[in-house]
């Protein structure tokens, strides 16, 4: 067989996979074609169609086959309001799961740390200690720092009592002293306020975890039962 005899005649596999491939395209065409949409129209009237129009589609519709089932079914187009109170809805259902899986990761978490209420009370009587210990160091240096700057005020009035000009040196020095009290008061009212804030999170701690005791003896007597 010639070049030209072959482009004329193709062999049978190359005319089966044509066959195949035409069967599948028009088989798929008719089964498009088949189909109907349901939808209502401005009287409430169910109305059938193999062709829906655009101004139908947004109130939603049915797609039916051609064994009369319902194979998709298309909602509505949403309002700008029912949209926002849409969003609105998956947003708190979101938020709600959030704090839901949050709540369950602090409930392992504390059981995790924790074997005995003792437990919780011994670490934050320790972590509280720690934070009385800071504030004392922290005391004792601003006293120091406090004499020292009241050592260069005295320093300045002694020079100005006897007429003579403040050195650059020494008003930076108390520039510079001012500051540090300045800071360690900051860090000691810092100190204060998370001694509070600590003491708050552990007796969170220990209400949850005596709720978490008490339901997991009432799962146990439940199951004894």
């Amino acid at each position: 067989m010639n070049i030209v005899q072959f482009m004329v005649f193709p062999n049978k596999t190359l005319l089966r996979l044509a066959a195949a491939k035409l069967t599948l395209c028009l088989g798929v065409g008719s089964i498009q074609a088949s189909n109907l949409y349901r939808y209502k129209n401005e009287q409430g009237t169910t109305v059938m169609t193999r062709n829906l129009p655009a101004k139908y589609a947004k109130n939603g519709y049915d797609v039916i086959d051609k064994h009369g089932r319902v194979i998709q079914t298309v909602e509505r187009q949403l309002t700008a309001e029912e949209f926002a109170q849409k969003s609105k809805t998956v947003n708190l259902a979101k938020q709600q799961q959030a704090a839901k899986e949050a709540q369950e990761a602090y409930d392992i978490s504390l059981l995790k740390r924790f074997s005995f209420v003792s437990d919780i009370e011994a670490e934050q009587t320790r972590r509280v200690e720690e934070l009385k210990t800071r504030i004392t160091i922290l005391n004792s240096n601003l006293k120091a720092v406090r004499q020292e700057v009241d050592a260069e005020y005295l320093k300045a009035a002694n020079l100005e009592r006897s007429n003579r000009k403040v050195g650059e040196l020494i008003q930076g020095r108390i520039q510079q002293l001012e500051q540090q009290i300045l800071s360690t008061e900051a860090l000691l009212d810092k100190h204060q306020n998370d001694i509070v804030e600590l003491n708050k999170e552990y007796e969170r701690d220990i209400r949850r975890f005596k709720e978490l005791l008490a339901l997991r003896f009432k799962g146990q007597t439940g199951n004894a039962h």
